[in-house]
């Protein structure tokens, strides 16, 4: 009697073919966050190259004009031309930013937009000047092309802000002296800002009482940052949006989508308003990475990222590059900001390593970074 083996035909059964996909499944999962951690630190690491390469342009510019350049520019500097003099409070300024293309190797743009000599949207202003002798202004729908196109060099790779800044404070739009009402230019976004202060940013037209490094219409020598260029912040990061976190007193604003408005890659659309003023530099006064809901708007006029790791990149006068985490020594109370009575308190009282990277000249060997 012959007995006939039924042989098995090659291929899996459900069960089997059920058991692999599963185990893919469990793989994916287990290496999907590795990657994407992977990513991330590419992009800070990019992030922290674009800094670098700002730093590199800053000691360029000190090479060649003895100084910094000012956060931003209303009155005539040695190194420029400027042919109109007087900037009213309303007018677009040059900044940090536009000053330093040249050595960003972008000197040819730099030419075109006629930096500093004079102000590019008081001359378009004037060339535009109305015929039957009305008001002066730009005509309707004028943007100088130069401007528009970015600037991928000031912006984090983390980020999420667009090519050009339609956020209300860090665009040149309606309201200012040299643009029509109802007319909007939108200028390069920047997610790169100035160190200004520990507290708040004045204009104070060479009253200089800000603590950082970058102040208005005036450029300061490295000799003048008596810290050492190691021990003070130079640039900072600031991201376009933020997720708020539930304010401890209120009880209000768990996580809300807040619109920052990162910075302004080329000016200031006004000296006379603070959120203005804080479109290309940041203070100490909020935290770093605030994400208080009720006070969210002082998140505007800090330093903040988008990056793992609980931080900011941060870009030192001497051109290092350094990672400074949230938990850094600070004296923000329980609504992440810092307040003194008095200004005469706030100028004197640099006491935090926040505020001693800051300041320029507070006397402190900062070891935050040797712990």
């Amino acid at each position: 009697m012959i007995l006939l083996r039924r042989s098995r035909s090659p291929g899996f059964t459900l069960v089997e073919l059920l058991v692999v996909i599963a185990i893919i499944g469990i793989l994916v999962a287990l290496l999907l966050p590795a990657v994407q951690r992977a990513r991330e630190s590419a992009r800070r690491m990019q992030c922290g190259n674009n800094l670098h390469q700002i730093g590199l342009a800053l000691h360029n510019y000190h090479d060649s004009y003895k100084t910094l350049p000012p956060a931003w520019v209303t009155a005539i500097q040695p190194n420029m031309t400027i042919t109109t003099t007087g900037a009213g409070n309303d007018w677009p300024l040059w900044s940090w930013g536009a000053l330093i293309l040249p050595f960003m190797d972008e000197r040819p743009l730099y030419r075109t937009l006629t930096v500093g000599a004079p102000l590019q949207f008081e001359q378009a202003r004037l060339r535009h000047n109305t015929p039957n002798g009305g008001p002066l202004g730009l005509t309707p729908g004028f943007t100088p092309l130069a401007m528009r196109r970015p600037f991928p060099d000031y912006k984090c790779p983390s980020s999420a802000a667009p090519d050009f800044n339609d956020h209300w404070a860090r665009r040149i739009a309606a309201g200012n002296a040299a643009v029509p009402v109802g007319a909007v230019y939108e200028t390069p976004t920047s997610n790169y800002v100035a160190s200004s202060s520990t507290y708040v940013t004045w204009a104070n037209g060479g009253l200089r009482m800000e603590q950082g490094a970058f102040v208005e219409d005036f450029g300061n020598r490295f000799s003048a940052i008596t810290d050492g260029t190691s021990n003070v912040i130079a640039i900072g990061e600031r991201v376009w949006q933020m997720r708020t976190m539930q304010n401890q007193v209120t009880g209000v604003g768990f996580n809300i989508q807040y619109v920052i408005g990162a910075a302004n890659a080329l000016g200031i659309t006004r000296r006379n308003n603070p959120d203005s003023r804080t479109s290309v530099v940041a203070i100490g006064r909020p935290k770093l990475n605030m994400t208080d809901y009720i006070n969210r708007g002082w998140a505007r006029r800090g330093f903040s990222s988008q990056h793992d790791g609980g931080g900011a990149n941060f870009l030192l006068c001497d051109a290092s590059v350094q990672f400074i985490k949230n938990n850094i020594e600070s004296d923000h109370d329980v609504n992440q900001i810092t307040t003194y009575l008095t200004i005469p308190q706030r100028q004197l009282e640099v006491d935090t390593v926040w505020e001693k990277l800051i300041a320029r000249q507070d006397g402190a060997d900062v070891q935050y970074f040797a712990q």
